[in-house]
């Protein structure tokens, strides 16, 4: 049930490379058409991904505009909060749901803080009532306090999230959506010990 990915192998020189700073960018995308959404409320969400900057930046979203309305992903970091939880989240990914504009206040902060550098498989599976957050293939995060049950067919963007101008620094590969809830081991067949592979 893959829904869309890029396929491409995580290798330094192969590997999509974002800038942080005001969009446009040359490394910013932004779907200006429609079609894709995961009408039956549940998804999998599944990036490479490594760090290059302390500053907070959006690595994708999904709704109007710049903002997350359905969902999307970024980092917390130096510079402007993307939650409630301020500072504090600083350094985690943070996966936020009905987000218009900074700071969310529904959403899930991975529990680890991402080391600058260092490659990682990040997957979100989701179904009303039990969002689960992986990294390099195993739980870091769950809630269930999360209950959106329906998505509408908004547009998707890469390398930014709820503000223009608060984009992702680093290297980004593989982005993957699912129609469906992955199981575990699905998930740990994405992270394959570190070598990421065609989908």
């Amino acid at each position: 049930n893959l829904v869309q990915s890029d396929l491409s192998r995580v290798f330094n020189d192969n590997a999509l490379s974002l800038s942080p700073g005001s969009v446009p960018t040359t490394a910013s995308y932004s779907n200006s058409e429609n079609g894709f959404y995961p009408s039956s409320g549940n998804f999998t969400f599944s990036v490479w991904l490594r760090n290059t900057s302390t500053s907070r930046g959006g690595i994708f979203s999904k709704g109007y505009s710049w903002g997350a309305e359905e969902f999307g992903l970024a980092i917390a970091g130096n510079g402007g909060n993307f939650t409630t939880a301020g500072s504090s989240d600083n350094g985690k990914l943070i996966f936020m749901f009905d987000t218009a504009s900074h700071p969310s206040s529904t959403y899930l902060a991975t529990s680890e803080v991402l080391e600058s550098g260092k490659w990682y498989n990040f997957v979100a599976t989701y179904t009303s009532g039990d969002l689960k957050l992986y990294l390099n293939g195993s739980l870091d995060n769950s809630t269930t306090s999360i209950t959106k049950s329906s998505f509408a067919d908004q547009r998707i963007k890469i390398n930014n999230c709820l503000v223009n101008g608060w984009n992702w620094g680093g290297r980004t590969s593989n982005f993957a959506f699912f129609d469906t809830v992955l199981s575990a081991t699905e998930v740990r067949e994405i992270w394959n010990n570190g070598l990421p592979g065609d989908l």
